[in-house]
């Protein structure tokens, strides 16, 4: 109890006057929010939500650092990991707009190498793909490379072997890729995994004739606005870096004060350095909850990308769901809802969105351009004792106090 207090002190929470005169979804969602750094042992949070692009939702809990001495703040900077492909996936579809790309042409078109890959039979046998890997294929993760525990191992091994992840940049990165067979031809199933969005980045930076941090900076940060996003974090402003935990190694109960460690990762070690020594488009950037609100108002509407390519972006890509999840496709960067307009989430039509890998969480629902997200900083291990995965408990949360609340009367703290 005595942790609570403190930690509610040190968040100013209103007092019980004005909790009460909270609207019910908002005051539900904040009791939500502070129970993710007290029960739920996070050390701090950032919900976010825009409607139209102006904030309905802003609400923080918990810290900033693993010290706890610095209070989450709503700027806080974030490593968005794989919330990076929707970004990547976008800038993609601007190409396509602009007549420096086609989703169906061929990847060697771009990357040559990409014109000799072979198919490797059960029997280990090379045998040429029945159709050549395409853009779209990259975009929607079909492009038969051996990246899921489906492919035969012996496939597996050769891409291991390659070790395209210690590339100095994203062309060796390519080139390392290309050098591995595929375990299946392209466009036949839905592998889900980095390598098919660092190949496209790397397709892009060809496509455009500019590296990778400097397309997105003039496709996207510059005309959006997303001052706080990049694949990296100016030194004046890395003391907003939040800080990067996992479970400690021997704790018992990873909820309890020390139960949690700085992550081992080079960018938790040195929180704003470059997540990867190439700018990586499958799970590069950081960014703050406003930037990437920006983004997702982006998405929603006009004119930065047309109502053609955000429908591209919005359909599923796949002949049907993505694998074990029944209510949801897959169409460029992010999931889809297959279900109707009334469905629950994720199910319900309209709604697009995707996670990163150390705890962030966005939705975008299309037809009301309302965007939500929930941003924190916690690399699970699934192991017995890490903390609890909750985006499918809060989601629906936050999507009720995001519908409840207005721009004149926001659900804030």
């Amino acid at each position: 109890m005595r942790r609570w207090a403190g930690c509610a002190a040190a968040l100013g929470v209103f007092a019980a006057a004005g909790a009460l005169a909270q609207p019910a979804a908002c005051a539900r969602f904040t009791e939500a929010i502070d129970a993710v750094v007290s029960r739920d042992g996070y050390l701090g949070a950032v919900a976010y939500a825009v409607q139209r692009g102006q904030p309905v939702v802003t609400l923080v809990a918990g810290w900033r650092d693993l010290a706890r001495r610095d209070a989450m703040q709503t700027d806080a900077i974030f490593r968005l990991y794989s919330m990076t492909k929707p970004m990547v996936s976008a800038v993609a579809m601007r190409l396509v707009e602009q007549g420096r790309l086609e989703l169906d042409a061929p990847v060697a078109r771009w990357l040559p190498a990409y014109a000799s890959l072979q198919v490797m039979e059960a029997d280990g046998r090379l045998r040429a793909p029945l159709r050549p890997l395409t853009v779209r294929h990259l975009l929607t993760h079909q492009g038969g490379f051996a990246v899921d525990a489906a492919s035969p191992k012996a496939v597996r091994e050769r891409l291991e072997h390659a070790e395209p992840w210690k590339a100095a940049d994203l062309a060796g990165y390519a080139d390392r890729v290309a050098q591995a067979p595929l375990a299946t031809d392209p466009g036949t199933r839905h592998a889900y995994d980095g390598v098919h969005t660092e190949v496209l980045s790397r397709v892009l930076e060809v496509a455009s004739g500019l590296p990778m941090a400097r397309l997105m900076s003039e496709q996207m940060l510059e005309p959006l606005r997303l001052r706080d996003t990049g694949f990296e974090v100016p030194a004046a402003r890395r003391a907003r870096v939040v800080d990067l935990t996992s479970r400690r190694r021997g704790a018992e109960r990873a909820g309890e004060a020390g139960g949690l460690a700085i992550a081992g990762t080079r960018s938790a070690q040195e929180p704003g350095a470059s997540l990867n020594a190439y700018a990586s488009g499958a799970g590069g950037l950081y960014g703050t909850a406003a930037d990437y609100g920006r983004f997702c108002t982006a998405l929603a509407a006009g004119p930065w990308l047309s109502e053609r390519s955000r429908t591209e972006m919005y359909t599923n890509q796949l002949p049907g769901p993505l694998p074990g999840r029944p209510g949801e496709g897959y169409g460029f960067g992010g999931a889809v809802g297959l279900g109707g307009a009334d469905d629950p989430p994720p199910a319900r039509a309209g709604l697009y969105g995707w996670t990163g890998a150390a705890s962030t969480y966005f939705v975008l629902d299309v037809p009301r351009q309302r965007c939500m997200m929930l941003l924190m900083q916690h690399l699970h291990d699934d192991a017995p004792g890490d903390l609890p995965k909750i985006w499918p408990r809060l989601r629906p949360l936050l999507m009720h106090a995001a519908a409840e609340a207005t721009a004149e009367a926001p659900c804030r703290r």
